[in-house]
């Protein structure tokens, strides 16, 4: 895992070099609003539909495309859950980083964990597959978690 020094080195400038936590960071420079979005999303709703699980928010025409390209139900969910953290964190006209990159896997790596308890909560009976891929698969550079059920 990453550090926090690493991942957020602006912190070591403030308190006159002397740096300060993430979570002082946060009491200094947090808005509310941020802290609802992302509440939703490290412990997101999932809602169960005509037997797939996706997180709340999905779209029925997306789902029906899958569907009717041939794709099959784990491929539907895994399609349809797809949550790519690189975009989360590069805003529209900023440059790609290494430092984006890091950021980007360390918070996809604590997603993956957090949707594995909150699915294991929400659908005690059921099992599902949560991967997190960082980039590094042949052909597939992008960052993402995504899930689907295990079949029965």
């Amino acid at each position: 895992m990453e550090t926090t020094a690493r991942l957020l080195p602006e912190l070591q400038e403030w308190n006159n070099g002397n740096g300060i936590t993430s979570l002082d960071w946060l009491y200094t420079e947090a808005r509310s609003d941020f802290g609802v979005a992302f509440a939703d999303l490290f412990w997101p709703t999932f809602v169960e539909f005509e037997g797939y699980v996706f997180r709340e928010g999905f779209s029925v025409d997306t789902v029906r495309s899958w569907e009717g390209n041939g794709t099959d139900r784990k491929g539907v969910e895994a399609a349809t859950n797809l949550l790519d953290t690189g975009d989360l964190f590069v805003p529209p006209g900023a440059e790609w980083s290494g430092l984006i990159e890091a950021r980007a896997i360390h918070v996809g790596r604590i997603l993956a964990e957090t949707y594995r308890a909150k699915l294991a909560r929400d659908f005690p009976g059921r099992t599902f597959c949560v991967e997190f891929y960082d980039g590094s698969e042949p052909g597939d550079d992008d960052i993402y978690v995504t899930f689907w059920q295990a079949p029965a």
